[in-house]
């Protein structure tokens, strides 16, 4: 005669033995989650406790830039440029972000879905997209982090109307030239505004 006791002994037997099964499923197929859990709970706790809010990172473009001047033949072309910022914790979970970042823009623009080729090498700190085939103008993004600050900077030279592909090339070049030496000059900058907060 089975009583309450023993259907409860044979429940607890039950889901002892799915909180193994899922313990080991957890284990195997997130392995570094404990290691990064372990590791963020060792001091110092936050590295970006004492760095400028990511507004204020993100307005440091025009202080970095103040005087960015481009010229295309005598015509004026639409420049744009975006920069997203993001303060974490720890410069570990910025290097994290700028390697998810990396796998994603490999495959498109996460903005446009548009299709997107990779001009950094591994050698380079930050990574460098175009978009390709240019449809109407250039699009060059920059992906990275230094420190605790992940950034994207995308600078867009738009050209209306279809162009000659070797007009759209031009443009695309001249675009991830601007890109490249803006991102110089504002990651400059950062590193500054990182060596004042430690």
């Amino acid at each position: 005669m089975i009583r309450g006791v023993h259907a409860l002994a044979i429940c607890a037997i039950v889901l002892g033995g799915v909180s193994v099964r899922a313990t080991e499923f957890y284990a195997t197929r997130y392995q570094s989650l404990p290691v990064l859990d372990w590791v963020e709970s060792r001091p110092p706790l936050a590295e970006s406790a004492d760095l400028p809010a990511a507004v204020d990172l993100a307005r440091g473009l025009s202080r970095a830039l103040p005087l960015l001047t481009i010229r295309y033949e005598e015509t004026r072309i639409p420049i744009l440029a975006r920069l997203d910022t993001i303060v974490f914790n720890r410069g570990l979970r910025a290097a994290a972000w700028s390697e998810l970042m990396g796998y994603e823009m490999d495959v498109r623009d996460p903005e446009t879905g548009d299709a997107q080729v990779r001009l950094a090498g591994p050698d380079e700190v930050d990574g460098v997209w175009l978009v390709a085939p240019p449809r109407s103008g250039g699009v060059a993004t920059i992906a990275g982090h230094r420190g605790p600050v992940g950034f994207m900077l995308q600078v867009t030279f738009a050209r209306p109307g279809k162009g000659d592909p070797a007009e759209l090339a031009d443009i695309s070049a001249r675009a991830e030239a601007a890109a490249r030496q803006a991102s110089a000059d504002w990651t400059a900058w950062l590193e500054s505004q990182l060596s004042r907060a430690s």
